[in-house]
């Protein structure tokens, strides 16, 4: 399975009257398949950060902007080009055709995930581009609602779903925050954090399960 992780930051929570300041994304390739040396392949990456939205009628959020550590007026070019808001999206869309193209489809994943495709497609909109479904599936992972579950199941201790606070409860370090790439990379560990603690489960019963047979 391959699994495409994707964090936003953004300049509010309205994808229609706010603008996306930054996409990042992780290709992990055969995800659940173990590799010959154990290493496993390294993920394909994207960032792009873009510049604050003065071009339109959009609108930003002061507490936004904490949140992500940008503020209103900054450096023209970022990452080298000045991107747009909306070009950035283009850039993403594009990176992911590449990737689709290169290793063929993927599952996408993220935290509260609905949040971020909604921002990436209204950018897309915006410049004439439609069918971001066509690439990301309609069936998507969100470690948000998988968290959710395993707290009701009693398999994992958090009074949130947080990506904070699962990633405490899971022994992963958190500082960093709300920058896209670190929280890519946490809500991936996050993931096989989960599966794994379901895996274990899984084991544990199993194997009650064998000694049973064999006490009888």
């Amino acid at each position: 399975m391959n699994i495409l992780f994707i964090d936003t930051e953004t300049t509010g929570l309205d994808p229609v009257r706010n603008r996306l300041l930054e996409i990042s994304a992780r290709l992990d390739v055969d995800a659940f398949v173990p590799s010959k040396d154990g290493k496993g392949v390294l993920p394909e990456r994207f960032n792009i950060k873009m510049l604050m939205p003065y071009y339109d009628n959009s609108t930003v959020t002061l507490g936004a902007l904490k949140v992500n550590k940008r503020k209103l007026i900054e450096d023209r070019v970022i990452n080298e080009q000045a991107f747009s808001s909306d070009m950035g999206a283009v850039e993403f869309a594009n990176w992911m055709l590449t990737m689709q193209q290169k290793y063929g489809d993927f599952v996408v994943c993220g935290h509260n995930i609905t949040f971020d495709i909604s921002f990436i497609s209204e950018a897309l909109k915006r410049m004439s581009i439609e069918g971001l479904k066509d690439l990301t599936g309609y069936r998507m992972l969100d470690t948000s609602s998988v968290a959710t579950f395993l707290r009701l199941a009693g398999l994992l201790n958090v009074e949130k779903s947080s990506l904070s606070d699962i990633g405490k409860a899971m022994g992963l370090p958190v500082e960093g925050l709300h920058d896209a790439t670190f929280d890519v990379d946490l809500t991936a560990s996050v993931l096989y954090a989960m599966v794994k603690r379901v895996t274990d489960v899984k084991l544990a019963l199993v194997a009650m399960t064998m000694t049973g047979k064999l006490d009888k």
